[in-house]
């Protein structure tokens, strides 16, 4: 039988709760077939009621918060009673909520007094009195408790749950929780919030969704919609039902359906005040005060109270908010509709506000977005920027603002060329780059010199960068000279602001000097430019602080370069170690992914690492190199790094890859003389070895630059190849005779290698005596800077002859440990990530290990196959085992990873 609340007063007629409009209230929702069930969610709430007296599920509309609560419902743990009521706007009165309230309370098994129908002024006290008299806890579940906005009514629902601990708990959904004393129940332990970012669908939750209703797969069409949704479950919701088929939605509506449902239930319900807030504010990607003051009125309401109103709005963190991209989409599109010419004042408003704080990225692409590619490229320009945009580690948040800026219209002022001369050349496309620079070049041409001082910088930048894509070094070093005098009529001020530009011009200037092959020059511009110090910092100026940083670990990746070709190779490691962990701290890195490559500084410890036969940290570097350089073209660094492939090609016995690396290295361009004499030698050596030693004189012959010395050395090896060794003497005793008149000649690196031929050939014909002090002298050059390549190239002849001799084995044992320099460059921040040594990948076999003890001891494969009894393919076969298992390509590779893996 249904009970009936009797009200004890005539002029009332009795409550009957089996009415049907009061029944839907105080009924929990059916749940569709179409509801997923969430356990976490069921188990916040479980955990709310469990811990205290009041449990919010508060979120924006369409949030989920009622399916939450009737899913938690009917699964429920908690076996008390439970009432339900749906609010609504009429129950914003004392006599519909009191006696909504009560009835919900006497369906769920209460016994309530009739007079709390009578006096719904004391109803709180009475029904206060009637729950606490009860011997079970119950739960009272108030869906849209926004509804109730009186104060008389949410006092009295407090003094109702202040009176009825612990018998009565109190779970509310709710789209706003700012009328509640929160902070009262956070004080006492009694308040749990399940937030809107919690009631969000996860992905495997909407994937169930959208199964639910019989989708087999997103429509590619609206993955983007799905996506943008962010778990918000209306939104997912109508997707699910557009994709369902069935003809009830189309495809083609649902952008039109989520932009209606969010316009009716989260806009429209605001005062005019609020409106006008919502459409200025949601013209940026993201919005703090200062910039809500900046777009309206100084009585603009706080973003936090809108994110506790569950206005699609919530908290980036750092003073920072953000709209929900959907609703920011759809208010947008209203704001654009209705005033398209306040969108754009909001935008180039927005765009002034970010530049004044320093946040150029932001501004850009405000000013791109209006349309207004002149304000975008004037950004760049006028805060001296253009460098940061043709760097692709920090230039790629200012690369994206201009996608969408116009091309320069014929108009266009020179700085507004130079900014479209950069955009092509990081896109490559140096005719455009090159015909953007002759315009800004006219337009410059007649001004003073004092004039559009930001404009030629710009030019002067972009004419460096298209000249070293291009490998002409006249031309860098002409735009190197034209940044220098720019930044010389810059006014102090400006250049005190904008240390990254003192920072650039002299890295400018080095980079010059380096490609032109004066690298004691280059160290000292370079030195200089990563010693220069910081501005000092300030808030508005993070990406000034970020640039100059970046310059100035550039500056030391380009330091080590010029110590490493200039032959100062532990220094090089020390510096390349230290760019690279300062590239790391100062790049623009994805999040959790590795540091981006320093092209100088990893060439840098490619050719450390070549010249100390470390093949394998070789191999790492110059992947690295390769990814660098796909980001930004160098032609003098690829052909540099082409030189240093050649040379472990060769060290590998690969003589053929070598000689095409070096050809490649020269196609369509002129390197510089050094470079080119470098590239000579490598191909010199590489037909020597592959047994074509009239090739090789050839090619020396072709480079009218190369020292007498060097060329020497360079024929002498190739008529050694040849088995000539008389001849090969005769240019070898040209070289010893130049270093007695050149006493800096005796300890160079072209010395080491003519050293190391004479005691090849005299060890070759019987003179121990003077071969010895030959090889002697080479292992004193080469401890200087640990240089071991040369050793392992002659292994053949060498190891045999060391074997013989404990005292120049020892010399030659101290080249094979690395130096505590080398270590910490190669152990140091974040390129130990880069060049970490693999693990054994299987156990060594018995006989794979003697053969590499026998290795270790500098035997030959033939003498190993005679001391094992086995043939020397079977040998051959052992060590390619060895190697694949200690993943190395080279036996002395093989040797140092078994010493560091204790197998030796």
């Amino acid at each position: 039988m249904t009970p009936r609340i009797a009200v004890g007063s005539q002029r009332s007629p009795a409550t009957d709760i089996s009415e049907p409009f009061l029944m839907a209230k105080i009924s929990p929702p059916r749940l569709a077939d179409w509801v997923v069930s969430r356990p976490r969610i069921d188990r916040l709430i479980d955990r709310g009621v469990q811990r205290g007296a009041v449990t919010l599920v508060e979120g924006p509309p369409g949030a989920g918060k009622t399916t939450a609560l009737a899913h938690w419902l009917t699964g429920r743990r908690w076996r008390g009673p439970v009432a339900w009521l749906t609010l609504d706007e009429y129950d914003d009165t004392a006599d519909h909520f009191w006696r909504s309230v009560a009835a919900a309370l006497s369906r769920a098994g209460i016994p309530l007094p009739a007079a709390v129908f009578d006096d719904t002024a004391d109803a709180p006290l009475l029904l206060a009195s009637a729950i606490a008299a009860q011997p079970a806890p119950a739960v009272l579940v108030l869906d849209n408790l926004h509804m109730i906005r009186s104060r008389q009514r949410i006092a009295g629902l407090g003094y109702l749950t202040q009176h009825t601990k612990p018998r009565l708990r109190i779970v509310a959904g709710t789209r706003a929780n700012e009328p509640l004393p929160l902070h009262t129940y956070r004080l006492t332990g009694d308040l749990t919030e399940v937030r809107a970012e919690q009631l969000a669908f996860t992905g495997p939750e909407t994937r169930t969704l959208l199964a639910r209703h019989d989708v087999a797969a997103y429509r590619e069409a609206l993955m983007p919609l799905v996506k943008r949704a962010e778990g918000w479950v209306t939104g997912l919701r109508f997707v699910a039902i557009a994709l369902n088929g069935d003809g009830a939605v189309r495809v083609a509506d649902v952008g039109e359906l989520i932009d209606r449902y969010l316009i009716s239930e989260a806009f429209d319900s605001q005062p005019a005040r609020m409106r006008d807030f919502l459409l200025r504010t949601s013209v940026p990607d993201r919005i703090s005060q200062g910039l809500a003051r900046a777009l309206g009125d100084t009585g603009a309401p706080l973003l936090h109270d809108l994110v506790q109103a569950n206005l699609f709005v919530s908290s980036v963190g750092g003073g920072w908010y953000r709209y929900h991209t959907l609703f920011r989409d759809v208010l947008r599109a209203r704001l654009q509709s209705e005033a398209p010419d306040l969108f754009a004042d909001l935008l180039r408003r927005t765009a002034e506000w970010h530049r004044r704080q320093g946040q150029l990225a932001d501004a850009v692409r405000c000013a791109a977005e209006v349309g207004d590619g002149a304000l975008a490229a004037r950004l760049i320009v006028d805060e001296l920027t253009i460098g940061r945009l043709l760097d692709p580690d920090r230039g790629q948040s200012l690369l994206r603002g201009l996608q969408g800026a116009p091309a320069p219209a014929a108009t266009a002022c020179a700085g507004e060329c130079a900014a479209a001369a950069a955009l092509a050349l990081t896109r490559q496309d140096h005719e455009s780059a090159a015909a953007w620079l002759g315009r800004a070049d006219e337009l410059l041409r007649p001004l003073p010199p004092e004039a559009e001082l930001t404009s030629r910088q710009a030019v002067a930048v972009v004419r460096f960068g298209l000249a070293r894509s291009a490998g002409d070094l006249s031309a860098l070093a002409d735009a190197a000279a034209e940044q220098e005098g720019v930044l010389a009529r810059l006014p102090a001020q400006v250049v005190s602001a904008h240390r990254e530009v003192q920072v650039q011009t002299l890295g400018s200037r080095g980079d010059a000097e380096l490609w032109l092959g004066h690298f004691d020059d280059a160290e000292k511009i370079f030195a200089e430019a990563a010693a220069l110090p910081a501005a000092p910092p300030t808030e508005d100026a993070a990406d000034v602080a970020d640039d100059a940083s970046g310059e100035r670990a550039s500056c030391l990746g380009r330091l080590a370069l010029a110590e490493a070709m200039g032959g100062r190779l532990v220094r090089a490691a020390e510096v390349a170690a230290k760019a690279i962990a300062a590239e790391a701290e100062a790049g623009d890195c994805p999040a959790g992914g590795e540091p981006r490559p320093d092209v100088a500084a990893e060439i840098a410890l490619a050719w450390v690492c070549l010249e100390r036969s470390d093949l394998a940290r070789v191999r790492t570097c110059l992947k690295r190199v390769e990814a660098g350089l796909r980001a930004r073209h160098d032609r003098a660094a690829a052909a540099l790094a082409s030189l240093i492939a050649s040379w472990l090609y060769l060290a590998e016995g690969r003589c053929e890859g070598a000689i095409g690396m070096l050809r490649g290295a020269r196609q369509d361009w002129s390197p510089p003389d050094w470079l080119d004499q470098r590239l000579v030698l490598a191909e010199a050596r590489a037909e020597a070895m592959a047994g074509n030693p009239a090739a090789a004189r050839r090619a020396v012959s072709r480079c009218t630059t190369m020292s007498a010395v060097d060329a020497a050395v360079a024929r002498a090896y190739a008529w050694a190849a040849a088995g000539d060794l008389a001849a090969a003497r005769r240019e070898l005793g040209h070289v010893f005779e130049a270093a007695a008149t050149e006493p800096a000649r005796s300890i160079d690196r072209v010395m080491l290698d003519a050293l190391l031929l004479d005691a090849r050939i005299r060890y070759a014909t019987g003179e121990r005596g003077a071969g010895r002090v030959s090889l002697a002298r080479a292992l004193c050059i080469a401890r200087g800077e640990d240089i071991r390549l040369p050793f392992d190239m002659e292994h053949s002849w060498l190891f045999p002859v060391l074997r013989a001799d404990p005292e120049l084995a020892r010399g030659y044992q101290s080249l094979s440990q690395p130096d505590g320099a080398a270590e910490r460059a190669h152990g140091a921040g974040p390129l130990a990530a880069t060049m970490a040594e693999p693990a054994l990948i299987e156990p060594l076999t018995e006989r794979e290990q003697e053969v590499l003890r026998r290795v270790a001891q500098l035997m030959s494969t033939e003498e190993i196959a005679n001391e094992l009894y086995i043939s020397v393919n079977t040998v051959k076969t052992h060590l390619k085992s060895v190697h694949r298992k200690l993943a190395v390509t080279h036996r002395r590779e093989a040797v140092r990873r078994a010493m560091q893996l204790k197998l030796l």
